[in-house]
């Protein structure tokens, strides 16, 4: 008999406790409310989480890199570098030249003269009308070791040189001045004269080929100058 009154009143509370939660909706006659999708709700707010974060990055990184443009712009002074007509050899200071650079760039320094060796081809008009827009000309040979080195930079391509005769005339450079034989020896029959691996020679002057611009450069330039001021 002890034992059936305890089990009468431990059942008591349990079914108190059942009801708690119950007693709202049996007052109001409704429906107990569904619940609640938990999973689904953290899932969504875990997308809206992560693609604000991944704009945050995208923006940091966008600014970092207009940053960076902007300070390299600054540091090299918001100039670009000035194109040549053509991509040729790399610098080389000439002879005796300060630590500055005196030739542009694509230009070749050698004995107080810079050079354009060209990659393309074009007939001796051309070329010299090419060179004239640098304030050049096709390259003039004064000495031996240039006539040598001239020979030696070109390769295997013939280049026109500023050597050129009329019908029945004498050789003359572009310059005015008369071609002196014993410099070197213009082989061929040809009205205009380039330089090949091994010689000078000449030939007609509309035939295509690539071209030597000469000039001096800015030091020897300014040597000059200053020996006609005194």
């Amino acid at each position: 008999m002890w034992s059936a009154a305890g089990c009468t009143e431990s059942e008591e509370p349990l079914q108190r406790v059942s009801c708690i939660g119950c007693n709202r909706h049996l007052e109001t006659g409704g429906e107990p409310e569904p619940r609640r999708n938990c999973r689904k709700c953290n899932y969504k707010k875990c997308r809206i989480v992560l693609a604000v974060a991944l704009a945050v990055v995208l923006s940091g990184l966008i600014t970092a890199t207009v940053l960076a443009v902007l300070l390299f712009m600054r540091s090299s002074g918001g100039q670009a570098t000035s194109a040549v007509p053509s991509q040729g050899p790399p610098f080389v200071p000439s002879r005796g030249a300060p630590s500055v650079p005196c030739c542009l760039e694509g230009w070749v320094g050698y004995g107080g003269k810079c050079y354009y060796f060209s990659k393309e081809e074009k007939n001796w008009d051309s070329s010299q009308h090419f060179c004239s827009l640098f304030n050049a000309s096709l390259a003039v040979i004064d000495t031996q070791q240039e006539k040598d080195f001239m020979v030696r930079y070109a390769g295997l391509f013939e280049h026109w040189i500023g050597l050129r005769r009329e019908s029945g005339q004498p050789w003359k450079w572009v310059n005015g001045t008369t071609f002196s034989q014993q410099l070197f020896e213009v082989r061929a029959e040809g009205n205009c004269a380039y330089v090949s691996d091994v010689s000078v020679s000449s030939s007609r002057c509309y035939s295509l080929r690539n071209w030597i611009c000469s000039k001096r450069d800015a030091h020897s330039k300014g040597k000059e100058h200053a020996m006609e001021r005194d």
